[in-house]
């Protein structure tokens, strides 16, 4: 999913059946939506031995359920089900939601009824059929041999999500795999921001570089005794212009105190263990299997040069990480710091609520509100920490 300055994303929840991501808005002027991709292995499958269809199902149901209580619920993937025409309901859907869908399957296999059971437990719907681009549920699966086109790929949504899907179609020139993909497009309800948070918008805050000399002096700087305490009081007191501007004058004197030196922040780069490599026999070999998938795409031929070209691929991949590893050796025992700096990568993104920019002022709310637990608390916290770093 691609970066956007309107909107971020972040991974949800993952189990052995779907993979859940959130798309919202920095500033929360649009209601988040929960998209799944998910994947039900076929009938006779060992990993149905291992994880049934009835626990695969009731899983992503449960996870389904809390993600429609925080918004918009779109759920996609192949499910190996053919579901026909029938309802996944016999009463009314809702207005503007059509009862019958079209299709191409004339029979249903079991797939297909576990998933018509799981949308009336849930009441999640069947785009196919029902949605402009899509109103004759056009095959998914490619045919092969002593087989037919089928459609076994879905989008189910909400009720209230429904709405908002404008089209759905299958891409049939999208080559690559035994399933075409479906194409959805979706209307997203972006607010306009208030006129109060456009006079708050905030002011950047300065860039300071970390010397670690100095870190001790910072801390003691940002006791919560003293120069955290009139934070607490004026939070206390319901005076919340107060608060964040004695918080701002706390980081102001901690920084100030340890003698911290302004300046431009340090770039974050990511430094893979595992490095891009350039191999003339590798590359070969996958030219030679984009030649064959051209002009005999499920052939024998094509099988054994993958296979050559995968075991070639992993064998150069393996050489690499033992020759990184044994200079990595060597280099803990006489540069231990860069090897620090080689492994820690980037940090991660903060949590969903605290990307708003415009939380502040709830923050410091529940400070007023709960002074003594959040004393408590606080203290809690800050022993933890001095017990695992002592």
């Amino acid at each position: 999913m691609r970066r956007h300055v309107s909107y971020c994303t972040q991974l949800w929840q993952k189990d052995d059946t779907s993979l859940w991501v959130t798309i919202s808005h920095p500033a929360g002027l649009m209601t988040p939506w929960f998209v799944a991709v998910a994947y039900l292995p076929p009938q006779g499958s060992n990993k149905l031995k291992q994880i049934g269809v009835s626990q695969r199902l009731d899983t992503l149901a449960e996870i389904a359920a809390a993600a429609a209580e925080l918004g918009h619920v779109l759920v996609a993937g192949d499910f190996n089900a053919r579901v026909a025409h029938a309802p996944e309901s016999l009463v009314n859907l809702g207005d503007g939601i059509p009862l019958a869908r079209g299709f191409t399957d004339a029979a249903i296999n079991s797939h297909g009824r576990d998933l018509l059971r799981f949308c009336q437990q849930t009441g999640l719907l069947l785009c196919s059929g029902r949605v402009n681009g899509d109103l004759t549920a056009t095959p998914t699966f490619k045919a092969r041999q002593n087989t037919q086109p089928s459609r076994l790929d879905h989008v189910l949504t909400t009720p209230d999500t429904f709405p908002l899907i404008q089209s759905s179609s299958v891409n049939a020139a999208q080559c690559g795999s035994d399933h075409w993909p479906i194409e959805t497009e979706c209307q997203v309800d972006f607010r306009a921001s208030p006129a109060a948070d456009a006079a708050h918008s905030g002011t950047p805050l300065p860039q300071a570089r970390w010397q670690s000399r100095t870190q001790q002096e910072y801390a003691s700087a940002l006791d919560m005794d003293d120069a955290l305490q009139k934070v607490v009081s004026c939070a206390a007191d319901g005076q919340l212009d107060a608060a964040s501007e004695a918080i701002f004058k706390a980081l102001d004197s901690a920084a100030a105190a340890s003698q911290m030196q302004a300046g431009a922040s340090c770039k974050n780069t990511q430094t893979r263990l595992q490095r891009l490599f350039k191999d003339a026999k590798v590359d070969e070999l996958k030219g030679t299997v984009r030649q064959i998938q051209k002009v005999q795409p499920h052939s024998d031929e094509l099988k054994q040069a993958e296979a050559e070209y995968h075991r070639e691929t992993r064998r150069v991949k393996c050489t690499l990480e033992m020759k990184n590893f044994t200079a990595m050796s060597k280099q803990i025992r006489t540069d231990p710091h860069s090897v620090y700096a080689t492994l820690k990568g980037r940090p991660k993104r903060l949590p969903l609520h605290l990307q708003n920019t415009f939380a502040w002022n709830g923050y410091v709310t529940k400070l007023a509100a709960g002074v003594p637990q959040l004393q408590h608390e606080v203290c809690s916290t800050r022993m933890q920490y001095l017990t695992i770093h002592q």
